[in-house]
């Protein structure tokens, strides 16, 4: 039996193997990356697009437009002059602060009243409500809707009833954030040598145990 000193012993060599990340850890970075593509998309079809088109993003709140415009969907809107609005285009408008306390409403026309060729009244209903709305003037009109993504706006309804909207607000930008966080310290030459280090380290004292119980 023979026996190495301390100073003598020496790792044993590189096999250029590491250690692989454990699932829980894999499925934690595959959700984080999957919920920063979908707060990507979500910004850029329903906040940086419009914006670049003179569009406004909203979302369904209420089942006044069920079943064609249920709650959750976010619909984009454009400016459109009154006058060529016709029967059948769904359009958001801003009621009379003591109908809605100011929230935009978005409902379909079922009629336009023109005077001297020009639309002086527009006739609203909601699909699912029994009557129609009171009639709006054309500087009430925010928009006509040009299209919309269903349910992308689930989450922003439940922050809404739950009085959470300002705060869910800030989550695009937060996921956004964390994911150029991430993608800036996997660029770090310090952290990708980390864990080869660390597992260097780690396997120093085991070698060392082992050849103290056999011996060799």
């Amino acid at each position: 039996m023979t026996t190495l000193p301390d100073h003598q012993i020496t790792p044993p060599a590189d096999t250029g193997s590491t250690p692989k990340p454990a699932i829980g850890s894999r499925l934690i970075d595959l959700g984080v990356n999957v919920a920063f593509a979908a707060a990507l998309f979500l910004v850029a079809v329903a906040a940086v697009l419009p914006a670049l088109t003179g569009g406004t993003a909203m979302t369904v709140m209420t089942g006044s437009m069920a079943p064609a415009l249920p709650p959750g969907h976010i619909l984009i809107y454009h400016p459109v002059a009154a006058d060529t609005l016709k029967v059948g285009d769904v359009i958001a408008y801003q009621p009379d602060k003591n109908i809605t306390g100011g929230v935009p409403i978005t409902h379909r026309v079922i009629g336009v009243h023109h005077t001297g060729g020009h639309a002086e009244e527009i006739i609203v209903q909601g699909d699912a409500n029994p009557v129609p709305d009171k009639p709006v003037r054309p500087e009430q009109i925010i928009g006509k809707m040009d299209y919309y993504i269903p349910f992308a706006g689930m989450l922003r309804l439940l922050a809404f009833h739950a009085g959470l909207a300002s705060l869910f607000d800030l989550l695009p930008a937060g996921l956004i954030g964390y994911g150029i966080f991430l993608f800036v310290r996997a660029l770090l030459p310090g952290r990708r040598k980390a864990k080869p280090e660390a597992a260097a380290d780690g396997i120093q004292p085991a070698a060392h145990c082992l050849r103290m119980f056999t011996g060799s």
